[in-house]
């Protein structure tokens, strides 16, 4: 089954409703699926990855696609060039490449084949092990599949294999520099309102995955993406359902940990479940990197004593230019019991109603509080009293490994200042219901301002989500 580069065709895709073949309503615009599930089909006999279950998953993508670049390819390895290495992870070594001819777009009637997008650079990630991965890897992936194609994940393109090594390769989207690399770069120029724009997308991602049903399992912030797509900045979640080595099985009766020591919640480290709670507890780390543009606990070695430490209690010290109601719900989110610990959809809101009172209102305390802390932040780079990047300590590892640490004690609280979920909801949450009332101009334009300002919030969270990202521009 032929293909043709988008480049080399000028077919103009006349709207219909109708699919030229079956005659029946597109399930999508220019999309079939029945016909686009009977033409993958056919080409079935044409590929295989080698493995099982990856062919399945594949084939599954596929034969249930409802619209184009919803579903994974198998590609060949010699249809990937310029390949160079870009960074190692805790699974894995990362490239970049050029996929000629790239995806998969659309079904071409008049010639009878596939268009593609012609060259494409993304990145692979080869799975250190994955040639002989357990089963229960692969159906992990394709159950975290259903939310690829959501704005605040990383799409996956599909998979490839290096014919040396063996293992497999993830072909995704390529977004070069994670959040840490961001945050070195541009931490100077961050300013309170964007940084609390960052947060917010970070916020909305992760609860599109637990919306989902899913939990991320690794989340830190090498695991999320910040890139500039030439109008706005993106905030991206990655590496879904790759929370352990891919050979290895899960095991529940050896206590054994895979992650980033700082960012895995204590009650994870002494074997407890993984839950949304630890993904939340993560999330507050990402907020104190956020906040003082450094790795939590960056200088000192991360090893047993340092477990053992947050296990009782032990949290990254807070600065004097964080907000208050920032700090109080980071340290909400770090609370040692998981249950006192704010749902991801509580601090989305939450987020929502701050940046509400930073651009519209700003007649609440959280107002007061950001305007303090960034004329604070502002002092203190005039000052030349702000900590500059530190160089991280060379026992400190921020890739996912292996967490073996037995008989650690039970998780407690340093401090019992901690905000309940009742007084959040009544101080976090004050002035919500009066945005949710607010009367916009219209669906994408800015609302009515108490005061002048440049920042719009729309509607909807989709469309609130790329309003940050243009606040967190730098």
């Amino acid at each position: 089954m032929g293909c043709v580069s988008s480049k080399e065709t000028r077919q103009i895709l006349v709207p219909s409703k109708f699919c030229p073949n079956c005659r029946k309503l597109y399930t999508q615009r220019n999309w079939c699926k029945p016909c686009e599930s009977r033409r993958f089909s056919e080409d079935f006999h044409n590929w295989t990855s080698g493995n099982t279950e990856l062919d399945q998953f594949i084939r599954y993508t596929q034969l249930n696609s409802i619209a184009p670049l919803t579903f994974l390819e198998w590609i060949p390895y010699d249809k990937l060039e310029k390949i160079k290495e870009i960074g190692k992870g805790g699974f894995g070594i990362v490239y970049k490449a050029t996929w000629n001819p790239g995806p998969k777009l659309y079904w071409d009637d008049l010639r009878s084949q596939w268009v593609r997008e012609s060259e494409k650079n993304v990145a692979l990630k080869r799975l250190n092990g994955s040639n002989h991965a357990v089963a229960s890897f692969w159906q992990e992936l394709r159950q975290y599949h259903c939310i690829n194609q959501n704005d605040h994940i990383r799409r996956c393109y599909g998979f490839s294999r290096d014919p040396k090594s063996k293992d497999y390769i993830i072909v995704s989207e390529l977004i070069e520099g994670d959040l840490y690399n961001y945050l070195s770069k541009n931490f100077n120029n961050l300013t309170w309102e964007k940084k609390l724009g960052i947060v917010y997308n970070i916020a909305h991602g992760l609860m599109t995955i637990h919306n989902a049903g899913f939990i991320h399992r690794n989340f830190h912030s090498g695991n999320i993406l910040r890139c500039f797509n030439g109008s706005q900045h993106k905030t991206l979640i990655s590496d879904l359902g790759q929370y352990r080595p891919p050979d290895k099985p899960i095991s529940h009766d050896e206590h054994c940990i895979y992650g980033v020591l700082p960012y895995v919640a204590p009650e994870v480290l002494c074997g407890f479940e993984y839950t949304e709670a630890a993904d939340v507890y993560s999330f507050g780390m990402v907020m104190w990197e956020i906040s003082t543009g450094q790795h939590p606990f960056h200088d000192r070695p991360h090893d047993e004593k340092l477990a053992w430490e947050i296990c009782n209690g032990l949290r990254p010290a807070l600065t004097v230019e964080t907000p208050r109601c920032f700090m109080e719900l980071m340290e909400s989110c770090w609370d040692a019991n998981p249950k006192r610990r704010p749902d991801i959809r509580e601090l989305e809101k939450i987020f929502m109603s701050w940046g509400w009172h930073m651009g519209i209102s700003q007649k609440h305390e959280v107002f007061d509080q950001f305007i303090s802390a960034e004329n604070e932040r502002q002092r203190l780079l005039k000052s030349d009293e702000s900590e500059a990047f530190k160089k991280p300590h060379p026992e400190a590892i921020y890739k996912s490994r292996l967490l073996k640490f037995p008989e650690l004690p039970k998780p407690v609280n340093r401090s019992s200042c901690l905000r309940t979920s009742a007084e959040r909801s009544s101080f976090f949450f004050s002035g919500y219901e009066e945005m949710l009332l607010y009367k916009p101009i219209n669906t994408y334009d800015s609302y009515e301002r108490v005061e002048s300002r440049e920042i719009s919030f729309p509607v909807s969270d989709e469309d609130l989500a790329i309003s940050f990202d243009n606040i967190s521009s730098v």
